[in-house]
């Protein structure tokens, strides 16, 4: 007897609308980056982007996400 097809699509979808893990996955992520951002705003000398030389000190930080699954339920 032939197990019948399904979407996986579909499927990864459920599982992201409905699962306890990616909740805690998407937390445990969110809680990583905070304690990041902490630790580069009390560094004066941080920045994400390696090509910055000199100049970005008296920037403001900024914060740029990729919009995907994790922040965007569009389904």
């Amino acid at each position: 007897m032939a197990l019948p097809q399904t979407d996986q699509g579909l499927d990864s979808t459920l599982w992201m609308q409905t699962s306890v893990e990616h909740d805690v996955a998407c937390v445990q992520a969110y809680r990583l980056a905070t304690a990041q951002a902490m630790l580069a705003l009390n560094d004066p000398c941080w920045t994400a982007a390696t090509e910055q030389q000199a100049g970005y000190a008296q920037l403001p930080p900024a914060v740029i996400l990729d919009l995907d699954e994790t922040v965007l339920n569009n389904a």
